[in-house]
């Protein structure tokens, strides 16, 4: 985990640094529940000089109906954007890449394709009776189709 060091008030501090990963659940336009995971990059905004800026790589796990199977995994960017006066609420817009995956299984036949595309999302951090770091985030994936998908999650 890395911790940025700060003044306030002509003291030093170390600020909480963003958690590495999270998992959550999602509802999507394409099916009703998900589950999945993300590994969080919160120095990338050090690396490329551009302070706020993150690197999130997710795995997400739909259940969309019985003989169905989806998934996807996205590759993304963030840029916090800070709101005076509200220190526990952190919020981001971002894109980047998606690729999901589908299959169906009928009577022992299957079918499957995968298909690329992009990802918009906005979101926040917040943190929850003092103790639990959460996150909420709605997103567009754009494919062959559009697919809207709600996730919110525990950060770890």
């Amino acid at each position: 985990m890395t911790h940025v060091i700060s003044r306030r008030g002509g003291r030093r501090y170390r600020a909480p640094a963003p958690a590495p990963s999270s998992w959550g659940c999602s509802h999507g336009s394409r099916s009703d529940f998900g589950v999945g995971a993300r590994l969080n990059y919160p120095t990338l905004g050090q690396i490329v000089g551009v302070r706020g800026l993150e690197a999130h790589g997710s795995f997400d796990w739909h259940f969309p109906g019985s003989d169905l199977t989806l998934w996807e995994a996205n590759l993304n960017a963030t840029y916090a954007v800070a709101i005076a006066g509200l220190p526990k609420l952190a919020p981001y817009v971002g894109g980047g890449l998606s690729y999901v995956h589908t299959s169906l299984d009928v009577l022992g036949v299957s079918v499957s394709g995968s298909d690329t595309g992009f990802n918009a999302l906005a979101g926040a951090r917040f943190t929850v009776a003092s103790k639990y770091r959460m996150f909420a985030e709605a997103r567009f994936a754009f494919h062959d189709s559009t697919h809207f998908v709600l996730t919110a999650g525990l950060l770890l």
